[in-house]
Order: C-alpha cells, then structure tokens, then sequence
C-alpha cells in the first residue's frame, strides 16, 4: 500500500464527528494527526485499532499517541478528549503549564511551546469550523502568559543546573554532567526562542528554525553546539552564562 493509500485509508474509518488536524513539520503529509472528540481515548483507541488491523496495518499505542505503520509510512495519531484538550489550550496559552514532559516517541522532551506551533501551523482535515478556527487563532501571535512562564521556567533551571553542575556527587559523575549539559542547552535555547516571540518547534526543527532569530543569538545556538560537540564544556557554560545573562 503506497503512502498516500495508507493515509486515505487511516481517514476513511476516523471518526468524522471529531476534529481532525494535521501538525507535525509538514502538515500537508497528513501523517501527523490530531483527534479531538468526546469518548475517552482508551475506548476511541481500541475501537480505531481492530479496524486497523483487519487492513493489514501494524497498529501500536505509545503514551497518547496511536502509531500506525505499513511497508512505506508511519502515521501518529495523538487523540484527546473535548474538555480536556480545551484545558490544555488554556493552560498553555496562560503560562501555567511552560514544563517540559518526557514522552516514549520525542526526541527530547515535549514542549508546550512547540505544541503551540503545530497548532497554529495545522491543516483542518476534518473539523467543526468554529472551532478549528479558534484553535488556529490562539496561536496566531505567541502569548505573553506563555513567554512570560517559559522565561521564568528557563531562567530559574540554568540557574539551578549550574550550580548541580559542580556538585562533588556530579563532577565525578559522567553520565549525569551530560544530562546536565544537555538540560542546559535546551533551556538555554527554549529562553531566547521565548525572548524574540518565536516559537521553538523542538530539537527537529532546529535547524530549520534557527533563521527566524536575531543574527546575535543564531551565532550563540552555533556557539554553544560546536562547544558541545567538542566536549569544550567551560566554554559552553561561560557562552550561555554571558548570552542568557543578557536576557
């Protein structure tokens, strides 16, 4: 089954009372989806599944996200329930949820604000008007509650991981200095991405991404990934002390 087959099949058996967005980096692929209807997921997955299988398709579930695969394409399929999802679009868009949450299927952390991105970039394939419109439109200029929170957020963990960073439990520590190193660098990037408005999609996208911001902190994201790339790690602390000090 080529691709687009597999694409077109997944839609066929969706549940068209709900809405349906793409995300993902590229939304017009269709292979990054977002469900959002009123059964409890558990119930919407076991249902979509059985469907699935009897087409031949490998079916798996991992955290929220049902992953669907054949020979030449995966698609995800995150589902949430109507009031809940409403919940988390309010607690992103306000600031009371700037933490960064550990998922079985990111490369990294999950972020709010690049949560906020994929909406604001989405595609409707199937959707109640008004509200694929609101949820666009939330999005459309990044919130002051959410930079606000994710600066605090940033701010207070390199502040924090500096100081773990010369713990006698960790200087000896391998493993643990390079998880340090990395939380910083991601707190590092989430604050300046924060600071300009622009949102930051995730580790992917960085590359892609990394043209939006000024000259000056393009330069210090380089800076600080060469510096890690060689292991030059008092280099890399002093370059995001001096560039996050600035913000």
């Amino acid at each position: 089954m080529s691709n687009m087959a597999t694409i077109e099949s997944v839609l066929k058996i969706v549940d068209h009372e709900n809405t349906i967005l793409s995300t993902g980096k590229d939304p017009d692929s269709l292979q990054d989806l977002l469900v959002i209807g009123e059964k409890p997921r558990d119930v919407y997955f076991i249902s979509l599944m059985g469907k699935l299988v009897a087409m031949g398709l490998g079916v798996c579930v991992s955290d929220d996200a049902l992953v669907v695969k054949d020979k030449e394409s995966i698609i995800g399929m995150a589902y949430y329930e109507r009031p809940l999802f409403a919940k988390k679009l309010e607690d992103i868009y306000t600031g009371n949820s700037p933490d960064p949450v550990i998922k079985p299927w990111s490369i990294g952390p999950w972020l709010p604000e690049a949560f906020a991105s994929d909406l604001k970039r989405s595609r409707s394939v199937v959707a109640d008007n008004h509200e694929a419109q609101r949820i666009h439109s939330m999005f459309r200029v990044y919130p002051l509650g959410l930079q606000g929170a994710i600066i605090r957020y940033c701010r207070q963990e390199i502040k924090t991981k500096k100081l773990l960073l010369n713990n006698e439990r960790t200087i000896n520590n391998a493993l643990a200095t390079d998880i340090l190193i990395n939380d910083l660098c991601l707190s590092s990037i989430r604050l300046i991405y924060a600071t300009e408005q622009i949102y930051f999609r995730g580790l992917k996208a960085l590359e892609e991404s990394l043209p939006e911001l000024s000259r000056d902190n393009q330069d210090f994201i380089n800076t600080m990934i060469l510096a890690k790339a060689q292991n030059e790690l008092g280099a890399l602390v002093a370059e995001i002390t001096r560039q996050t000090s600035l913000v």
